[in-house]
């Protein structure tokens, strides 16, 4: 034996600086706790899923909850915990967990509150104990305005379940009160307000899109509205805006949407940015009929005669096939019919077809309008106006057939009821246009505005007066991500770990959240790699910021984020004398699109970053070798649990290496290697197990899971079955149940069912697969 072990080893037999503390850790000085407890919850963290999914969560439902026992106000320990008891199917115990998440928050975290409100409900059985449970939130001062408005929605939702439809409403108005953005409450009072006007609906609209401004079917709605009352220019505003959100989103828009679009920039006389935007949106053979057919009358409207005839024979690709078929359908012979009056301006073959129609379906309304329009200038005249009349309180093209005629023969009276029947549509689409058409070939005054355009038109004036729309086009502009090393160098014992911040960079509140602008998620992909060995570990991290629902003007929230899981937590654990190198890229609210993971906002990009875990020595030399040790050993004598927990982590690393060493698994570790079997590590193993203060010897035993559990293992472990504190006593009982290979653990079970710590039991019975206990 050397002269150096030896001195590493009289350093451990020297007298310690204090007397051990007697019981568990929750004792110790509050950063012993809150140290052992985030090693905890890292554990209870997989990264990517294992094997044993049931299994994992129940050995991670023992590990949160050691750590809360430790330090109450991680928020992280509860988080893990309230995810892996929802996996459980346990509802009751995750609103628990994420009742403090939300009380470590001071009750701004929206997320947190949102999930609580779901598991609540999930654990009740009858609506009256659902609507108890919602009334006691939504008086609870210790929640933010935001969260009191969704329990109050939710309270709305609950009466709605029951039948009682005006307390409903009353209650989701009262959520209105509170958030005039509660998107389920505007849902709710959109529904059963009774109100069908423009004027309610774009109110309602209007607060779903400043809550959610990528709300791609709302702004839809707003536009279909702008149209309906013959706010043209508006409509298109909107229409624009939904096409601008899903290319900022990287999402697409449906082939009704682009119809749509195209029809409302054709509404609005924008007949060249329809016909230049929208020809490419056939790529090879017609699919849209409807849309080759707008794409004609924008070019006939535009004068473009060579567009009007590409157009006519792409529609003519989709019609010819069907012109047998039409000869005995009637519902097709009608649209055939209507192709030739309408796009080809045919009128003498449109009427051939829509006798064919009539024969085939005399009873069908559209039949019927398109025989008589074809007709009036028939000998069946009379016959054709009658069919109309009786048509036309719901079929805008009758009354506007009708009106032209009036016109043409002179009948005013006519004319003048024909008008103010045509002016009770929807001033929108191809119908409507047909009547614009009407009116001015005769010099006729168009129908009144009508009156809700202008209550529509204050309205939207005051919200595109916000910011509301350019948040959705350039989300950049609003919020920053950033993700920075907690420090750019780590030595082994201190865990690699970023700080993930977001921030309001903007003048206005931000809203976030599942339904906001950004829900408060990202995925850190951790890449280590290992120069000397030439291999790479790879890691999927979650991040989850405590954001509120509204994020003000220059308000940021930050997660502290450890590295230290997965594979990423094996490989640093056996390489404590290699150059280790960490990247890390940020995906923010991570969506999967065409089978790949990407972000929901692609324009908040986060620059990526880097962390370099130095080995223990700089130079692979004994002396430097030795000198380490001595400072673990300092370390592990002295009075500050931390540094010793740091050491213990270093000692259990430096014992994981030389497993993988003897193992083959890796290399010799330069010069060093002939150390890494030498007593004085098991000697300071055996320090950190027995002598230890009691989170060390906890902090100790988690680590151990990344060693070969040998008969000596077993050893040293089985006297921590008897320490005063229970951590150290489950920890000591999972390490040597996955030692025990299924024979000795009924007694490890039965061992622990006398242990008057009851975690220690639900350890016992998480590595052995036994139910818990109600």
């Amino acid at each position: 034996m050397t002269l150096r072990i030896l001195t590493v080893l009289a350093l451990l037999a020297a007298p310690a600086a204090a007397a051990e503390p007697a019981g568990d850790p929750a004792g110790s000085p509050p950063p012993a706790g809150r140290a052992l407890a985030a090693s905890l919850v890292d554990e209870a963290s997989p990264g990517d899923l294992p094997d044993d999914v049931p299994a994992f969560l129940r050995r991670a439902v023992v590990l949160t909850a050691l750590a809360v026992r430790l330090d109450g106000d991680d928020a992280r320990a509860w988080r893990v915990r309230a995810e892996a008891m929802d996996v459980l199917d346990d509802p009751a115990a995750a609103a628990e967990a994420e009742a403090h998440v939300l009380r470590i928050h001071q009750g701004r975290d929206y997320g947190a509150g949102s999930r609580l409100i779901r598991y609540r409900l999930a654990a009740l059985d009858t609506a009256e104990q659902r609507s108890a449970m919602l009334e006691q939130a939504a008086a609870d001062p210790a929640w933010s305005q935001a969260l009191r408005a969704l329990a109050v929605a939710n309270l709305g939702a609950v009466a709605e379940g029951r039948g009682r439809m005006d307390e409903a409403l009353a209650l989701y108005r009262r959520a209105l009160t509170l958030d005039p953005t509660e998107q389920a409450a505007l849902r709710g009072v959109g529904r059963l307000a009774g109100e069908s006007g423009a004027a309610h609906r774009v109110e309602v609209a209007l607060g779903l899109l400043r809550g959610n401004p990528l709300a791609i079917n709302v702004a839809w709605e707003l536009g279909q509205i702008c149209r309906d009352v013959g706010l043209h220019v508006e409509a298109v505003a909107f229409y624009d805006y939904a096409a601008a959100v899903a290319r900022a989103t990287g999402r697409s828009v449906s082939r009704v949407f682009m119809r749509d679009h195209l029809d409302a920039l054709v509404d609005a006389g924008a007949w060249r940015r329809a016909a230049d935007e929208f020809t490419d949106a056939f790529p090879g053979e017609i699919t849209d009929v409807a849309m080759a057919g707008l794409l004609v009358e924008a070019n006939r409207r535009l004068g473009d005669d060579g567009q009007v005839q590409e157009h006519l024979r792409r529609l003519q690709e989709a019609y010819g096939p069907n012109e047998g078929v039409a000869r005995s359908n009637g519902a097709m012979a009608a649209e055939m019919a209507w192709y030739h009056l309408i796009s080809r301006q045919r009128h003498r073959t449109a009427l051939n077809w829509a006798v064919i129609a009539l024969r085939a379906a005399p009873d069908d309304p559209l039949v019927q309008r398109v025989w008589a329009v074809t007709h009036l200038r028939s000998d069946q005249a009379e016959r054709a106006r009658e069919m109309l009349a009786e048509l036309a309180a719901n079929d805008l093209d009758a009354a506007t057939a009708l009106l032209d005629d009036a016109m043409l023969r002179g009948d005013r009276d006519a004319a003048a009821r024909w008008l103010e029947t045509a002016g009770t549509f929807s001033r929108r689409g191809a119908a409507w246009r047909r009547l614009m058409d009407v009116i001015a070939r005769h010099n006729a005054a168009p129908p009144a505005a009508m009156a809700a355009a202008d209550d529509v038109k204050a309205r939207l004036d005051a919200f595109m007066a916000g910011p509301t729309l350019e948040m959705g086009r350039s989300p950049q502009a609003f919020l920053r991500v950033t993700v920075e090393p907690a420090a750019a160098e780590v030595r082994p014992g201190t865990d690699p770990a970023v700080v993930a911040t977001l921030t309001n960079i903007g003048s206005a509140p931000v809203p976030i959240g599942q339904w906001g602008l950004l829900d408060p998620q990202a995925m850190l992909t951790v890449r280590m790699t290992a120069p000397e060995e030439r291999r790479q570990w790879s890691q999927q991290v979650p991040v989850a910021w405590p954001a509120p629902r509204w994020l003000t003007a220059g308000e940021s929230v930050r997660q502290v984020v450890s590295l230290n899981s997965g594979e990423i937590r094996t490989a640093l654990s056996c390489r404590p004398l290699s150059r280790l190198e960490l990247s890390i890229e940020t995906l923010i609210e991570p969506v999967r699109r065409n089978d790949q993971m990407v972000s929901a906002l692609p324009a908040l990009s986060v620059a990526p970053t880097a962390i370099v875990r130095l080995p223990l020595v700089d130079t692979p030399t004994d002396e430097a070798y030795f000198e380490a040790l001595a400072a673990l050993v300092g370390s592990l004598r002295g009075d500050d649990p931390v540094e010793a927990m740091r050491a213990a982590d270093v000692t259990v690393s430096l014992l994981a290496l030389a497993d993988k060493v003897r193992a083959g698994e890796t290399g010799p570790a330069g010069k060093l290697g002939n150390h890494l079997q030498e007593p004085h590590l098991l000697a300071m193993l055996r320090h950190c197990l027995q002598e230890a203060h009691p989170a060390v010897r906890a902090r100790t035993l988690g680590a151990m899971g990344d060693l070969e559990i040998t008969p000596l293992m077993v050893q040293l472990i089985t006297p921590c079955l008897r320490h005063a504190s229970g951590t150290v006593r489950a920890r000591a009982l999972q390490r040597l149940a996955e030692f025990a290979d299924g024979r000795p653990v009924a007694a490890l079970t039965a061992f622990a069912r006398q242990d008057p710590d009851p975690l220690v039991a639900e350890m016992a019975r998480a590595m052995t697969g036994t139910p818990r206990r109600e």
